[in-house]
């Protein structure tokens, strides 16, 4: 009785060696490929929303979730009747390939020149938000102030 167990035993431990590896190596090779990772989301942001002619806006991309590689814009298009001009960016020139839930930031520094509104885009449907661009007073306009020239009652 002793012999048949361990008869037995040798058969299974044989039949899952070689039964078993087969059966997974046949399932790696004819079973369903494995679903690629849900695409990332890619966000423009422009910080602050109100500025005065010669204060900075800093553009912010952020990319998070799975992404392969690219390299980012290197120059928005303006839309809005402002006046600015590229001061750095982008930070960083290349973006690695971003796996699912990691994030990176690319950003960009613009001085603001003119009044008026600005958005940044690659294209219209991808804009940041608006940007009001004050106008800077000047020392007369100051001094017009502090008299009280200028206000109404």
């Amino acid at each position: 009785m002793k012999k048949l167990y361990v008869i037995i035993i040798s058969l299974l431990c044989v039949g899952s060696a070689f039964g078993i590896a087969p059966l997974a190596a046949v399932c790696t090779e004819n079973c369903d490929p494995p679903l690629p990772p849900p695409p990332g989301t890619s966000t423009y942001t422009a910080t602050p929303d109100t500025v005065q002619v010669g204060e900075f806006i800093t553009v912010t991309n952020h990319i998070t979730g799975y992404w392969d590689a690219h390299t980012p814009i290197q120059d928005f298009t303006i839309y809005g009747t402002g006046g600015v001009v590229k001061i750095s960016g982008p930070e960083p020139t290349s973006v690695p390939m971003i796996v699912e839930g990691n994030f990176v930031d690319v950003v960009w520094i613009y001085k603001a020149t003119g009044a008026g509104t600005v958005a940044f885009g690659s294209d219209e449907e991808k804009l940041t938000n608006y940007v009001e661009i004050l106008p800077k007073s000047t020392p007369m306009q100051q001094f017009m102030k502090i008299l009280g020239f200028g206000q109404k009652n």
